[in-house]
């Protein structure tokens, strides 16, 4: 809960500090996200999806008409099942840092659709499989892109998000057997946030 305020907390300050800048924000609040998460890579033939879930917020600052940058930090969980018997759930926490390129698509009427894409970092906060912590086993930082899709709903004095995305990880994230073996983070999340402008 900590983390979540604090991330939270952060965007409100940069969102203050950019507009008493005379930077065009467009937007900022919070948004919540469902992760179906995966790891693939070397011995994930019987890694299966988990659901995890993710909490954070962004800032969306114009650059042109049609082109915007959002800045994202969230409470992200990643992970897996793993599908033998005995199996346990991987359970990845990451504090993660995206900044994506939005093109906001021209159409008539109130729903504005936008497509996006850009890098992201993460910073791993803990790691478990089932009650063993594994953290000590993983790489601090991860990082990847993320390719997505979604809509603005105007709502009230602000609007309301929905996107699909896609997050290829990138990174191998063993430390102990990294040399021998490589896995990577795999995520399709849906989301959800509320833009005050």
């Amino acid at each position: 809960m900590r983390n979540i305020l604090t991330v939270l907390i952060a965007i409100a300050l940069i969102a203050t500090f950019a507009m008493a800048q005379g930077i065009t924000v467009t937007g900022y609040g919070p948004k919540a996200q469902l992760n179906l998460a995966n790891i693939s890579g070397d011995n994930s033939d019987n890694n299966k999806i988990a659901v995890m879930f993710g909490v954070g917020g962004f800032l969306n600052v114009n650059i042109i008409p049609e082109l915007d940058v959002q800045g994202e930090v969230l409470y992200n969980q990643k992970g897996c099942k793993v599908d033998v018997p005995g199996g346990e759930t991987t359970t990845l926490a990451y504090l993660d840092v995206d900044v994506l390129a939005k093109y906001n698509i021209p159409m008539e009427g109130d729903i504005k659709p936008v497509i996006f894409a850009g890098p992201q970092i993460g910073f791993l906060l803990s790691a478990s499989y089932g009650d063993q912590d594994i953290k000590d086993n993983l790489e601090s930082l991860d990082y990847g892109l993320i390719f997505g899709a979604g809509v603005s709903i105007p709502a009230g004095d602000g609007s309301v998000l929905v996107d699909a995305r896609y997050n290829l990880g990138l990174a191998n994230m063993n430390k102990v057997g990294g040399s021998i073996y490589s896995n990577q983070n795999q995520v399709i999340s849906i989301s959800v946030g509320y833009a005050f402008k």
